[in-house]
Order: structure tokens, then sequence, then C-alpha cells
């Protein structure tokens, strides 16, 4: 996959906008052994290709805590698990909306369930 990446930006197919990226393995740390187990081994170089072809935004999934930081310039966001209930804050079911254009995001609306309406309440901003 990241062979086929350089080789869609040495093409030219990703010019002329702001890319954004999706993966499922997390790409922030969890702690040695999590990261042994269940991380993505190449995180570092992923990014690196990810910023030399121009994206902007790399979403993932796997772990079910929201979460989001920044590398070598590049947004990293887990929007967390739309499906679990708990009544721990930070694993409240969410999913987030975002505005994106040619210069990059420009709004991220955080989608919240609510279990007491049983439906997604927001916009909340990131």
């Amino acid at each position: 996959q990241l062979d086929r990446l350089a080789s869609l930006h040495r093409e030219g197919a990703l010019d002329g906008g702001f890319g954004v990226g999706v993966v499922h393995h997390n790409l922030h740390r969890r702690g040695r052994r999590k990261d042994w187990m269940h991380g993505l081994r190449n995180r570092d170089e992923l990014v690196a290709a990810c910023k030399s072809a121009g994206v902007g935004l790399i979403l993932h999934g796997h772990t079910h805590v929201s979460n989001r930081f920044e590398q070598d310039g590049i947004a990293i966001v887990g929007s967390g698990s739309s499906t679990w209930s708990s009544p721990e804050p930070r694993h409240t079911g969410r999913y987030n909306v975002y505005t994106v254009d040619e210069g990059g995001v420009r709004d991220t609306e955080v989608r919240v369930f609510d279990a007491g309406t049983g439906a997604f309440g927001g916009p909340a901003r990131a």
C-alpha cells in the first residue's frame, strides 16, 4: 500500500487538493505490550509517505477511544467508536463530521450518542 501511495504521488494523481488518508490501525502509541500485539509496526513510515504525498489528515480506527494529535504536520484523528456505550465520557459512542477544502480541515463536528434520547447529538466542535 505504501508503494501504491508513492506511485500515485509520482504520477501526479494526488496533486491539486487536500489529501485525506484512512487506515484501520491506530497511529498513536498505546504502550509497549499493546503496540506489539495490536500496533501498526511501520507507523512512522506511513506518516512519512503520507506527508510526501500531500496528505494533511489521517483518519484511523482500531481503538474505540477518541484521540487526536499531530505528527510531521499531519492531523491524525481516531474518532472513537460509534457503537460503544459507556458512562465514561471518553468511551461514549461518537463520530466526526469534517468540513474539508483544498486548504485543509476547516471544521470538525463531534456527534456524541445520548443514551437518554437514543440519538446522536451535536454538533460540538472539536
